[in-house]
Formats: C-alpha cells, structure tokens, sequence
C-alpha cells in the first residue's frame, strides 16, 4: 500500500549522458582541431614570432556553439587590446630596471583588477599587460610589439569563430530549443505526479524536482545569452522571443505554489468529492505544457 506513495515522493531520474551530447561534444573537438591546425600553418607561413599567442586564443574562445564562441572571441578581442595597450604604455615609460619593472608590473595589475571588477570582459586584460611587460625585447620597439600581439590575438579570434561557423556548427538558438524542451518535459512529469497524488490522497512531495526545473531554466537563460550574441553578430537570422523564458518561470512559479498545496493529502471525503477531477485537471494541464 505505501509502495505508490513512495514512488510519487522520489525525485525523477536524471537524464543520462545521451548519444547527442556525445555527437556535440566529438563535433567540438574536431572542430578545435581544425582550428588549432589552421592557426598554426597561417602563423607559421606568416613567420610571426609568438604566434602560440594565436594558437591559445584558439583554445580559449571555442565554445559549444556559434553564438558562444563569438562572443568569447569579442570579449577577448576588447581585453586584449585593452591589456596590450596598457602593458606596452607601462613598458615605454617605465625604466628597464628590476625594481621599476616590479612596481610597475603591481600598478597594472592591480589597476586592471579594478576596471575588471567593474567590467567582467576585461577580465584578460591584466593578464596581456603582464605578458607584455614581461616578454617585451628590447630588440623590439614597444609600439610593434603590442601590433603583434593584437594581430595574433585576433588572428586567432578570427579562426575560432569561424571555424564555429562553418565546421558542422551548433547554434546557439538550437542548444536554447532543446533545453527549452527539456524544461517542459520535466514540467509534464512534474504535473502527471501531482495529478496522481490528488487522485489518490496520497502525500506527493515535488520539492525536489522544482528545484530541478529551476536550475534547468537558469542555465537556458544563460544560454539564451549566447544565441542573442549568435543574432546580434549577424551569424543568423532567427531570434529567440523573450517571452517564452518568462511564460516558463511564469508555469514554473505556479506548480511551485500548488505543490505546496498538495504536500498535505486531502482529507478522504474531499478526494472523494472532487479528487479525480482535480487530476483529470492537472493531466490536461501537462497535455498543453
């Protein structure tokens, strides 16, 4: 007799690791693959003198999706200027000394901490001066060092996006559908448990499984992120609507409050009354969710 209820109050199995995610992630590394070979034949035939530079832009901004590494790339494209700008200004008027050197290197580091606190894509940039300021040659004047740091940077920013693009690509837009599915998948199951707990007076305890939705839409917007970069870069022609986010946190909100209501079992006489109704509710509920 208990054995129901204590299915309704276990938490829905996680989904396992599914052969799509395996196929992304195998597109993923042939994708950085490629890229890193690209990267590295045009620095080699360009004959740059750290085009390794370009090699871990590479590495560093390929995301899972188009949406993703664009704008990775963008972000350390702005940190990188930033930073290499500001490392080769503290090279030019700081004395090639150990000590002035070390006070220097403080300074911008600790003034680049700042602004990244205050802007989080500079977050790079204090990372660039101190390369700058402690691989810069002498042999080589400040102002064309920090060009070819630029070039490599964006050499390999260049490479990652488009690679992203044109390398069997997954679109951000396509990344935010699927768990957008996901969502109201788990939102059916939620509802087709509650409807069997109200239709049998049984305790449902679905605390578990909202927390679960939760965290599911919280990692969609963050998703849904990258795919409004995907369509503001151009890199394609179809949005995704801001109001189906918030009509999911709307329905999320709502089975949150009524499965508070139904962690107590009715009293026998109102289950009788109008319990399988109530279910009978709740299933066409999940029909249209």
């Amino acid at each position: 007799m208990t054995d129901p209820v204590i299915r309704q109050n276990q938490p829905p199995e996680k989904p396992k690791i599914s052969l799509i995610q395996t196929k992304r992630a195998t597109l993923q590394a042939l994708r950085v693959m490629i890229a890193c070979t690209i990267t590295y034949a045009i620095s080699q035939h360009l004959h740059l003198q750290q085009g390794y530079w370009a090699v871990f832009t590479v590495l560093i901004v390929m995301q899972a999706s188009v949406g993703a590494t664009a704008g990775a790339a963008f972000d350390r494209l702005i940190a990188t200027v930033a930073g290499a700008v500001l490392g080769g200004i503290a090279v030019f008027v700081t004395p090639q000394e150990p000590l002035a050197i070390g006070i220097a290197l403080i300074c911008v580091v600790g003034f680049s901490s700042f602004v990244a606190a205050r802007v989080p894509r500079l977050r790079n940039a204090g990372l660039t001066a101190a390369i700058v300021m402690l691989t810069h040659s002498a042999a080589v004047p400040v102002e064309i060092f920090v060009i070819d740091r630029i070039a490599e940077i964006t050499l390999g920013g260049v490479v990652g996006v488009l690679a992203s693009l044109f390398i069997l690509p997954t679109r951000s837009r396509t990344m935010v559908l699927d768990r957008f599915g996901s969502a109201l998948d788990l939102m059916a199951q939620i509802l087709r448990r509650l409807a069997a707990g109200v239709e049998k007076g049984e305790p449902v305890s679905a605390t578990e499984a909202n927390i679960a939705l939760r965290q599911s839409l919280m990692a969609t917007e963050a998703l849904l992120t990258d795919a409004q970069r995907e369509r503001a870069f151009w890199l394609t022609r179809q949005g995704i609507s801001e109001a189906i986010p918030r009509s999911l946190w709307r329905i999320r909100n709502d089975m949150t409050y009524l499965s508070h209501i139904v962690e107590t079992p009715f009293p026998p006489a109102i289950v009788e009354a109008i319990g399988l109704q109530a279910g009978g509710m709740l299933i066409m509920s999940q029909d249209v969710v």
